[in-house]
């Protein structure tokens, strides 16, 4: 490679994603191409025509991934934000329904006579949640706490889903529940929004993972076309030497985003 210049035929330039530059290096492989004159001037110059074929094709490879991923992410901010929107609604009613358990509890441990059976049966289905939400807490933090919590999220959604099946299913809590407002419609409704957003939170968790492979792969593509680009820069400033169109995209094609 010559001194002076990199892989992106500039020092100063050092693309990882599409842009202006890039379009550039397209447009200026397509030029030459496209110009018998130019053309044949590359070849002179030891120039390959399977160069410009590759900065062309991974040029093309890079806008269409940039492309897809800005459609992509546009359709799927909505759907995200209400399917966090949800989740949070559904932690909100969960939460009501453990704090009315926590009174429960005690008042099944206050009543005459106490049925010891029934207050453990209570104290596991809140304890579970209890757990469940320190955990939650614990990896809440960067973006490796992000992708963490997004997991623990669909957990507690399936949590919250057994909670409420379980309360249903507490017979004999029933009055002490009813007393507090923990009305068998009140714990269906709890259950029924939790089933309404199953998998949805683990979906959303794909879909991000799924957004940066293709950023991933589009900075392969920027990188492949920089690397023929970088190795052929020389010849096509040489090739542009009578030519003020190429000589223009070339100046695009080294300037910093």
């Amino acid at each position: 490679m010559c001194p002076g210049l990199n892989g992106n035929g500039d020092p100063m330039v050092n693309l990882t994603s599409f842009g202006k530059p890039v379009t550039a290096r397209t447009q200026a492989a397509k030029y030459v191409k496209e110009r018998a004159d130019l053309l044949a001037k590359y070849l002179s110059k030891h120039g390959l025509e399977s160069d410009l074929d590759a900065i062309i094709e991974f040029g093309g490879v890079a806008q269409a991934l940039n492309s897809a991923q800005g459609q992509s992410l546009g359709a799927g901010k909505g759907a995200t934000g209400d399917v966090q929107a949800r989740f949070v609604a559904l932690q909100q009613s969960y939460n009501d329904v453990m704090a009315g358990l926590l009174a429960v509890i005690g008042d099944l441990k206050r009543a005459k006579p106490q049925k010891p059976d029934v207050i453990t049966e209570a104290e596991r289905i809140y304890k579970n949640e209890s757990a469940l939400l320190i955990t939650i807490t614990e990896t809440d933090g960067g973006k490796k706490g992000e992708a963490a919590r997004s997991k623990a999220q669909e957990a507690l959604r399936a949590e919250i889903w057994k909670d409420a099946d379980a309360l249903l299913s507490f017979k004999g809590g029933k009055a002490a529940l009813e007393k507090r407002g923990l009305t068998t419609d009140a714990l269906t409704a709890l259950k029924t929004n939790a089933d309404d957003l199953a998998g949805s939170l683990a979906t959303r968790t794909a879909k991000k993972g799924a957004s940066k492979n293709v950023t991933v792969q589009e900075r392969q593509a920027v990188a492949d076309q920089a690397d023929y680009w970088g190795s052929c820069y020389r010849i096509l400033a040489l090739t542009a030497e009578n030519d003020e169109s190429l000589k223009g995209l070339l100046k695009t094609a080294r300037r910093p985003r």
